[in-house]
């Protein structure tokens, strides 16, 4: 294993990385670091590692693509988050593009036959980049955390350094 890379790292997903973005919405509305309340996960590890220091660690090579998806810790649906990404180059990832797919849909346990499924639509939408290289690079996230009559309860902006390799 590389010097540069994490104990923790195995080889990359030939379908690329997912990042999932777990953003505390409770701790941001009471005055937290925006940094502490934004816990990444992604795939490509052999453990699940969770990060809320500002720092994202891809393995992920160039050509594949990572998929950013978001949500907030509100189980209850008492806020939503609408997420904007800004690169601050695109030396090691490319392509900033959000993707939504209205149609989709997810398969859901009944309550009385927990083996029988149902498809449920369920909207999806992530951030889409490519890797370029190998690298480091900043990424500026933008949220603005509404709640359930949407109404806007507050907006928030933290770096995210992000390490590809």
């Amino acid at each position: 294993m590389a010097k540069d890379k994490p104990p923790h790292a195995r080889e990359a997903n030939a379908a690329g990385t997912n990042v999932l973005l777990v953003i505390d919405t409770g701790a941001l509305l009471a005055g937290e670091s925006e940094p502490a309340c934004c816990y990444a996960l992604c795939t490509g590890m052999d453990s699940l590692l969770t990060s809320n220091d500002g720092q994202l660690h891809l393995n992920a090579t160039a050509g594949e693509q990572v998929h950013v998806r978001w949500s907030p810790t509100a189980v209850r649906g008492e806020h939503a988050v609408l997420l904007d990404l800004q690169l601050a180059n695109e030396d090691v990832l490319t392509n900033l593009t959000l993707q939504t797919n209205p149609a989709a849909t997810v398969q859901v346990p009944q309550m009385g036959e927990p083996v029988e499924l149902e498809a449920r639509p369920a909207h999806d939408a992530f951030w889409q980049l490519d890797v370029a290289a190998e690298g480091s690079v900043e990424l500026t996230l933008k949220a603005i955390v509404t709640d359930r009559d949407a109404e806007i309860a507050g907006t928030f902006e933290w770096p995210l350094s992000i390490v590809v390799g």
